[in-house]
């Protein structure tokens, strides 16, 4: 609607969501006075009765991602953490190292032939 009003029809199109779900958001919006509900003939036009709303939704916008970003490097941070506490834990003391796929002597590269002269 930043372009001016569209009809339900149009606002379908560009929203890409249910048509029961754009009629319950249009309906919330013009009883909350920010969206401007004026039928013409056999259709209805929506339009945004206040350019600022666009503004607030940028910065809205904006915000959500900040928040989303630092979420995102939480979890990272705690999951590179998480690894490091993994490969140096106490409790693999005593386990072998991973095997070196590149080592002649591991068994488990060898074929059954040359495992069993051992």
């Amino acid at each position: 609607m930043r372009g001016g009003p569209l009809n339900v029809t149009a606002v379908l199109e560009k929203a890409r969501l249910s048509q029961a779900l754009v009629s319950k958001h249009l309906k919330l919006l013009t009883i909350a006075g920010v969206v401007q509900r004026r039928p013409e003939g056999s259709l209805v036009f929506y339009a945004v009765n206040d350019n600022a709303v666009f503004k607030l939704m940028a910065q809205a916008e904006k915000l959500l991602l900040a928040s989303r970003r630092q979420q995102l490097d939480a979890v990272a941070a705690r999951d590179q953490r998480a690894c490091i506490e993994v490969t140096t834990s106490p409790a693999l003391d005593g386990f072998p190292n991973p095997p070196d796929h590149h080592r002649q002597d591991d068994p488990w590269q060898q074929g059954p032939e040359q495992h069993n002269s051992q």
